[in-house]
């Protein structure tokens, strides 16, 4: 008697992503960018699926770049234009 065989599992999320961008000809390297983003968004929220999240966690995750993402990235390049006003005046 043979094993029952499972139904293929949906493609997983990152894997969507690079299938997506592959279709619109995106480079290689904005593919590596973006599914660094998307790495860090599901980390930031404890791996939940962003099919979970919502506006208000969006929202939390960019208040948390400007805050010490990003920003703080910028201040210490010394990039003080692009960065926030908090930043310059901390740092300036």
């Amino acid at each position: 008697m043979s094993a029952p065989t499972l139904p293929p599992s949906p493609p997983r999320l990152l894997d969507q992503l690079r299938d997506a961008l592959r279709v619109r000809h995106y480079s290689r390297r904005t593919e590596a960018a973006y599914a660094g983003w998307v790495r860090r968004f599901v980390a930031f929220h404890g791996l939940r699926h962003p099919r979970t999240l919502g506006a208000a966690d969006v929202s939390r995750f960019l208040s948390s770049l400007a805050s010490h993402g990003v920003a703080a990235w910028c201040c210490r390049a010394g990039r003080w234009r692009a960065c926030s006003d908090s930043c310059t005046a901390s740092n300036g």
